[in-house]
């Protein structure tokens, strides 16, 4: 029995049916690090977290590349869990209980560099007049991930 756990675990896992989502500790560095950083440096940051999507465009002469994930918000509820062992007893656990949001991370440049990051319905509504030309690309780009989910 344990050689199919063992088994259905890792063709889960190779499978990359599991997404990890992007974590508000990993936002707070980015914004503490803020734009400019290269692709290499948010990688480092976001590195564990899955890309569900990736695009890339040109507007107005200038590339841009979009990444899509999944951003864990805290909705400040606890789930209690006991789990049972037949060697070890009980162990109760509390978890904290998050919803998933959609974010983006935007990079802009031949070299691409962090323009933007942020929950799409953030990013969707900025001001920033160096992300307001792409904004449509952006939402564009999410569209067809949801689509072809």
């Amino acid at each position: 029995m344990r050689h199919i756990l063992a088994l259905g675990c890792l063709v889960l896992t190779l499978g990359g049916c599991v997404n990890v989502p992007v974590w508000e500790r990993d936002v707070q560095q980015l914004s503490t690090l803020g734009k400019g950083l290269p692709v290499a440096e948010v990688d480092k940051i976001l590195g564990r977290s899955t890309v569900l999507s990736t695009k890339s465009v040109t507007v107005d002469g200038t590339p841009y590349l979009f990444r899509h994930y999944e951003l864990a918000v805290p909705t400040g509820q606890v789930k209690n869990q006991t789990t049972c062992y037949q060697t070890n007893g009980c162990i109760a656990s509390l978890t904290p209980v998050s919803r998933m949001e959609p974010f983006a991370v935007v990079f802009a440049g031949a070299q691409p560099k962090l323009l933007a990051w942020g929950k799409m319905r953030e990013l969707s509504s900025s001001t920033d007049p160096e992300l307001k030309p792409v904004l449509a690309s952006l939402r564009a780009s999410y569209t067809d991930f949801l689509l072809k989910r």
